[in-house]
């Protein structure tokens, strides 16, 4: 084999004049790049934290997902893109909810989602916050309802995503919001899960929320300014509350011609245990006239149903706060064994 000594015998020179260098590949690359990004049919303007510049727009080569709301972009290299930025494309807003990978120094590539509603709520200080989400469907297995003829409560869960900011960092377990893009009779979500951590790197990134349904009667102020719980900001008594979260505690089915008793815990947002809760009670359901209640010393409540009627029916006991329901527990009445 004389192949080895013959490239051997050449000079260094000689070698690497048949090879592009790092620089070069790179350089040669970007220009492809550009070329792409102005004149092909990918081509696209997109803008970016306030930026507009051309780009690739991709659509998956699945014909399975071709039709999904999401794309793959890829943008010059000096653009300023992270993940949990808006993307301003086809007067859409949509989300960068993946990693941003710098291909080789010479573009960066990421993919975007369609963002489907403008979420709101207000913060500590009473000031409205939007911010465009994409949400998913949670409820793998759910049909959407709890409950049988004599009263139904909604169980959706949705998977909620959206940037990671001073302010959506702050939002706490418990907080409601309307997600419906009917505004007259809207659905209501209280946020159950929040995740800070799992697509957040070095401060940037997006916030996953999983919110449940949940019951809640809206005020007229609600509904005027689009958020759950709204109070006026210029009430400096709200602000000084403490964000009050409850948890119900006893069984989720109630014997027929047995008693269970039922009790409440309060906390503040830092877990906290708070003892000096003023509280009521309230049963609501079309046969509370049938279930006895009898509220103990100790604030704990002690209910029973004895009309064998009512077995498989449900109701819900509430606890009020300020005549509002802060929580509640569905409580299904079942055979005597």
């Amino acid at each position: 084999m004389n192949l080895r000594d013959e490239w051997s015998d050449q000079s260094t020179n000689e070698v690497l004049d048949r090879f592009y260098s790092k620089e070069e590949t790179v350089d040669e690359v970007m220009q492809n790049f550009d070329i792409r990004r102005k004149y092909s049919a990918e081509g696209e303007e997109l803008t970016i934290n306030n930026v507009t510049d051309w780009c690739l727009v991709q659509t998956s080569s699945n014909p399975l997902k071709e039709l999904d709301d999401i794309r793959k972009i890829q943008c010059p290299i000096y653009m300023d893109v992270q993940r949990g930025n808006y993307v301003i494309y086809e007067n859409n807003v949509w989300l960068i909810d993946s990693n941003v990978v710098n291909v080789g120094n010479a573009y960066q590539s990421a993919r975007m989602n369609r963002c489907s509603y403008l979420l709101k709520w207000q913060n500590s200080n009473g000031n409205i916050v939007e911010r465009n989400v994409v949400s998913y469907n949670a409820s793998a297995y759910n049909n959407g309802v709890l409950g049988n003829k004599i009263i139904e409560l909604g169980s959706d869960q949705l998977m909620i995503f959206l940037p990671y900011d001073n302010e959506t960092k702050c939002v706490k377990r418990g907080k409601r919001f309307f997600i419906d893009n009917n505004m007259e009779d809207p659905m209501v979500y209280r946020l159950t899960r929040p995740d800070r951590t799992t697509y957040v790197f070095n401060g940037v990134g997006c916030i996953c929320w999983l919110v449940t349904e949940c019951a809640y009667t809206a005020t007229s102020a609600d509904l005027e300014y689009g958020v759950c719980d709204y109070f006026s900001p210029t009430s400096t008594d709200h602000n000084n509350e403490t964000t009050l979260l409850s948890v119900i505690s006893g069984s989720k089915t109630l014997r027929a011609g047995f008693a269970r008793t039922y009790s409440v815990t309060f906390a503040d947002e830092d877990g906290v245990l708070l003892t000096d809760v003023d509280f009521e009670w309230n049963i609501n359901c079309d046969f509370s006239d049938k279930i006895t209640s009898i509220i103990n010393d100790d604030k704990t409540i002690r209910l029973q149903v004895n009309d064998e009627g009512l077995i498989g029916s449900s109701f819900l006991l509430e606890v009020l706060v300020d005549d509002s329901v802060i929580d509640n527990l569905n409580i299904v009445i079942d055979h005597i064994y």
